[in-house]
């Protein structure tokens, strides 16, 4: 219905879910990476701030 062509509806339809798939998958390693970078950074402040009683 959104193209008024069947076939290039169909594709779309298709190739969407394909798409969304790949995206996801860099989407979560980018995700993973940030966590894990964030943590890193974390750890290496506490590491260097000194402790107080």
């Amino acid at each position: 219905m959104l193209t008024g062509d069947i076939l290039i509806g169909s594709l779309i339809a298709m190739v969407e879910p394909a798409i969304n798939t790949v995206a996801y998958f860099f989407h979560e390693k980018i995700w993973a990476r940030r966590q894990r970078n964030a943590r890193t950074a974390t750890e290496t402040l506490s590491q260097t701030q000194p402790h107080t009683c």
